[in-house]
């Protein structure tokens, strides 16, 4: 089975909650993905954070652990025409 990890669960992830890194690490054998738009969330809380350079190595090396979705032409104009409304 395939698993879509969201920001929110990256985030905590990355900040070492008990709850969370216990509940992906229970989905060891499972298909484990992030999206393209959650990357570049981490990448901009990194960005603003108090100290940007040992955040984007981190936010880099949790990353490199996953397999990144990027969606096509189509779906972007989904996404779009869904927002827009």
């Amino acid at each position: 089975m395939t698993y879509l990890l969201d920001t929110d669960w990256a985030i905590h992830a990355l900040g070492g909650h008990p709850r969370t890194v216990n509940a992906i690490r229970g989905l060891r054998g499972s298909r484990i993905v992030l999206s393209w738009f959650s990357v570049a969330e981490l990448y901009q809380g990194a960005f603003s954070s108090p100290n940007p350079q040992a955040s984007l190595v981190d936010i880099r090396h949790f990353v490199s652990g996953y397999f990144v979705i990027i969606p096509d032409d189509d779906t972007a104009e989904i996404f779009a025409a869904l927002r827009a409304h």
